[in-house]
């Protein structure tokens, strides 16, 4: 009974989790991300990823190469952000699982002039802000949550005016004990730096030199950690950047997304099931979100059977079909079964 247990358990799918960047304020001003379930606009900051045809905000790894700077494929952002060096900026993630625990990080890649034209892979990369392990158990990513999905970082005092890419990056280590297994969630952004106090930019590297399956902090069990190497370069030095550490206090003060999460999303423990719900309910799910049970929400429908928003034209929100959905959630009910009654028969 044993090892039909463990090969039913390794033949069943894993699940991804799901994130994107959904907003911006730069300078005082809100910005929209690149939102990969719509087509994107030609006048976004954020560069646009390809989505294979496929309507993702899944999650890049080691073995995508150059993917996992920018996302796959992207293509240049056609407007530029402004903001004066050592303002703030917040980024709004469009949800975040509690179990994808990891470090968050920001860089700055000079583009030389135009970032309309800047591939991120092409570029050096220097390190302006990090936070991983805040406390046993407790990581950066927990902070966000906390927040609202929301994170604040503040840019550089003593830096050169210019454009700049901004890539910004969340990790989860979830199944970092696989040496393929941590997930980047990035985005990209172009943003234009004024009165700076400096005439220099900082050495850059390329992060493809520092992110591969040797790099400690990308393969790692996160279980019981005391300390925690956040991979890259190290933070650039005299920069006169206030850590985020100090700009993040944990309070939610995003005027986006409720306070509490009752039906916070997750995509591994299958309680619920994989779903956008911040399009197909017009909220990150709470009390909100369980009103709309039932109702139209534009070409979304909510099926409290499947527990998910179904797409009129017959693909739900992730582009799987219905019947792919159905046996999806088939699958992660029988895997808990199978769980439950190893666990019975282990007492």
């Amino acid at each position: 009974m044993k090892t039909t247990t463990l090969l039913l358990l390794a033949a069943l799918p894993t699940a991804l989790g799901h994130a994107f960047v959904q907003q911006l304020v730069i300078g005082g001003q809100t910005y929209a991300g690149f939102d990969p379930f719509y087509t994107a606009s030609n006048q976004g900051i954020v560069q646009p990823w390809d989505t294979n045809n496929r309507n993702t905000d899944g999650p890049m790894r080691l073995s995508d190469g150059d993917g996992i700077i920018c996302g796959r494929n992207p293509s240049p952002a056609q407007n530029i952000a402004k903001a004066p060096a050592g303002s703030q900026i917040t980024f709004r993630w469009s949800r975040w699982q509690s179990n994808h625990q990891g470090p968050i990080i920001t860089y700055l890649a000079d583009c030389g002039g135009d970032c309309k034209q800047a591939r991120g892979a092409n570029l050096q990369w220097f390190k302006v802000d990090e936070a991983g392990l805040l406390q046993q158990g407790f990581w950066a990513t927990d902070q966000l949550i906390r927040q609202g999905y929301e994170w604040k970082i503040q840019l550089p005092t003593t830096i050169k005016s210019g454009q700049y890419l901004m890539r910004h990056e969340m990790i989860a280590l979830q199944f970092a004990t696989q040496q393929n297994g941590a997930q980047f969630f990035t985005s990209c952004t172009n943003v234009e730096i004024t009165d700076g106090k400096s005439e220099t930019v900082p050495q850059g590297v390329r992060l493809q030199d520092y992110y591969n399956t040797a790099t400690t902090g990308l393969y790692v069990n996160i279980q019981g950690l005391g300390s925690y190497p956040i991979p890259g370069p190290p933070l650039a030095q005299g920069l006169g950047v206030t850590p985020s550490v100090q700009l993040n206090d944990g309070q939610n003060n995003n005027p986006v997304f409720p306070q509490t999460f009752p039906n916070e999303p997750t995509d591994d423990n299958g309680t619920v099931a994989n779903v956008h719900l911040d399009y197909a309910g017009g909220s990150s799910g709470g009390q909100a979100q369980q009103q709309q049970q039932g109702q139209r929400q534009g070409q979304y429908v909510y099926y409290p059977g499947y527990g998910y928003y179904y797409q009129y034209t017959k693909r739900d929100v992730h582009g799987d079909g219905h019947r792919n959905m159905k046996r999806r959630n088939n699958l992660r009910r029988l895997r808990r079964q199978i769980v439950a009654e190893h666990q019975a028969k282990s007492i």
